[in-house]
C-alpha cells in the first residue's frame, strides 16, 4: 500500500466507494492527495482486486463487486 496513505484513510475511502466516485473527488476529498498520487493508490487497489473502474463511466471507481 502507498506509504503516504494510512490504512484508516483507505478503509474510510472504501466505505464511500459503494457507489462509483470520480477520481477528482477521491483525490481531493477522500485521500487529500494530488491527482497523480491518488491514481497510484487506486491502481494499487485495482491490482489487489479491491477496487474496479465503473463500467458506465471513465475515471469513476467503486468497490469491486463480488
Amino acid at each position: 500500500m502507498n506509504k503516504t496513505v494510512s490504512k484508516q484513510t483507505i478503509e474510510k475511502m472504501l466505505r464511500k466507494l459503494s457507489q462509483p466516485v470520480h477520481i477528482n473527488y477521491i483525490a481531493s476529498h477522500l485521500l487529500r492527495l494530488e491527482l497523480s498520487e491518488a491514481k497510484k493508490v487506486i491502481e494499487t487497489l485495482i491490482k489487489d482486486g479491491v477496487v474496479e473502474e465503473s463500467e458506465y463511466a471513465n475515471e469513476y471507481y467503486q468497490v469491486k463487486q463480488k
